[in-house]
């Protein structure tokens, strides 16, 4: 993968059909936390075919350095993302983000709505409202540590959905994150959903499609959705967003880019495409 080195470090990324760029609305992928690009790979093929496509490893994932952990927020992120789009020439871009990436998206398109020409948010939430010392995460963190705390966060994604070597990969590569980042990633997730998310949604009016598989509780707990269900995470979007999409993706577990690539493909290639001018 390329290297750009931001102002907080190396960001490593994939860009593929270059000589779509300047014909096309590029579109970016920006995957969830203690995971990297690679989970989107069924997606950046067919993608790429019609226009181009770059997938992120977010600072301290995947490739990408992040030199102060503690330092570590979701708009060093988008600041990240952003340096990487200028220097590459492109935006306006249809940003889609899973998880984790759904704030990363949401930060950007906030800061830099200039760039943001579309948003496509997979299976997001919203894990606090308030203050954040006492949340259950972070008291789970305190409890059981980096690497408990990250195989108990992806013990509840559920993931029976997909093929056994797949869920041995996702836990594989989530037990390399060590305390310092975990901790930094988990306060800093918690900290920006309760503060700074209201305020962007205030601001942003880019056209917006909502994918959703699961549902979380305040305590982390996820659920599966049944066809046409909502939850407070949607329904907080229609709230702030009331042109945004919801699509539910029914039966599937937290990672339906890799448990439901075709749908998924299909919805980044063409569900609305006029609307999210991609």
């Amino acid at each position: 993968m390329p290297i750009h080195h931001t102002t907080d470090g190396e960001l490593h990324y994939a860009l593929h059909n270059h000589d779509g760029i300047g014909q096309r609305t590029p579109v970016v992928l920006i995957h969830g936390a203690f995971c990297d690009s690679t989970d989107w790979t069924a997606q950046v093929e067919a993608v790429a075919a019609r226009r181009p496509v770059v997938a992120i490893d977010l600072p301290g994932h995947g490739r990408s350095t992040e030199p102060d952990p503690a330092a570590w927020s979701v708009r060093r992120c988008a600041h990240a993302v952003r340096e990487l789009l200028e220097h590459l020439g492109l935006g306006p871009v249809v940003v889609a983000g899973h998880s984790l990436g759904c704030r990363v998206c949401l930060e950007l398109a906030y800061r830099f709505p200039a760039l943001v020409s579309g948003l496509v948010l997979v299976d997001g939430s919203r894990l606090a409202t308030a203050g954040t010392a006492d949340h259950p995460l972070a008291r789970a963190l305190d409890r059981l540590g980096a690497r408990g705390f990250v195989r108990a966060l992806f013990d509840d994604m559920l993931l029976d959905g997909l093929p056994h070597p797949v869920v041995e990969m996702i836990f594989r590569r989530a037990a390399v994150f060590d305390e310092p980042l975990v901790s930094a990633v988990a306060k800093a997730t918690l900290d920006w959903d309760a503060h700074q998310l209201p305020v962007a949604l205030a601001q942003i009016d880019t056209p917006t499609t909502v994918v959703q598989t699961t549902g979380v509780a305040a305590t982390g707990k996820r659920t599966k959705l049944r066809p046409s269900e909502s939850t407070e995470w949607t329904r907080l979007l229609a709230r702030h967003l009331p042109s945004s999409e919801l699509i539910v993706l029914p039966d599937c577990g937290h990672f339906p880019m890799l448990e439901r690539p075709a749908e998924v493909t299909d919805l980044l290639i063409s569900h609305d495409s006029a609307r999210l001018t991609i």
